[in-house]
């Protein structure tokens, strides 16, 4: 009878990297030979495998979370550490109030800050010289304009909002508007007076 390590050893030699759990004959003809080799009823062996298989299973997933998390932890913090001081100092001038500042690139012309300002959440664009490109502030479903959720009736009926956003560039200020219905989806852009700038299909939905 071998001991305690070098039974484990031989476990982990057959089911190393989990390829044990990919077949059931796989797995019956290796239960068997464990069987064999530590002179234990089939029918234990299996238990005891598949044991050992889910625990580095979940071991293997938890690894891999984890993993995933470190990485976008470490590029959020690389990212903050990059932003040009000059858009930084036109961020903090323009959004002195803002909280929960976080940076990130949007091609490769322009930085993107996300925060939140007047327990609203936004977002906004700065080239690489600092000036402001473009603003988005998210809104609630019934902080949308009458003038545009009449637009939005009476061209696509059936349809719900899902998500509101009013967006402001140096050139045009409209509101984007995130509709659905059934498996339909779509984005409109209407400008104040509720006229019809763009429309595209997708969107981004929350629930």
């Amino acid at each position: 009878m071998l001991s305690g390590d070098g039974m484990l050893k031989k476990i982990e030699s057959f089911y190393r990297m989990g390829k044990g759990a990919k077949r059931k004959k796989n797995n019956f003809t290796k239960n068997q030979n464990l069987a064999k080799i530590f002179k234990f009823p089939l029918d234990s062996c299996h238990i005891f495998a598949s044991l050992f298989i889910l625990k580095y299973n979940k071991m293997k997933k938890y690894s891999m979370i984890m993993a995933a998390m470190f990485m976008a932890i470490s590029f959020t913090a690389y990212s903050q550490s990059k932003v040009p001081a000059v858009v930084k100092t036109a961020f903090n001038k323009k959004f002195p109030a803002a909280k929960e500042v976080e940076w990130g690139m949007e091609g490769k012309t322009q930085w993107e800050a996300e925060f939140e300002l007047n327990e609203k959440d936004m977002s906004a664009n700065f080239d690489l010289k600092g000036n402001l490109k473009e603003t988005e502030t998210d809104l609630e479903k019934d902080a949308v304009p009458s003038v545009v959720m009449n637009v939005l009736k009476a061209k696509f009926p059936g349809y719900k909002v899902k998500e509101a956003a009013f967006t402001e560039t140096p050139k045009f200020s409209a509101y984007e508007i995130v509709i659905k219905k059934g498996e339909s989806k779509k984005e409109v852009t209407i400008d104040k007076t509720g006229k019809i700038l763009k429309t595209e299909k997708g969107g981004e939905e929350s629930d």
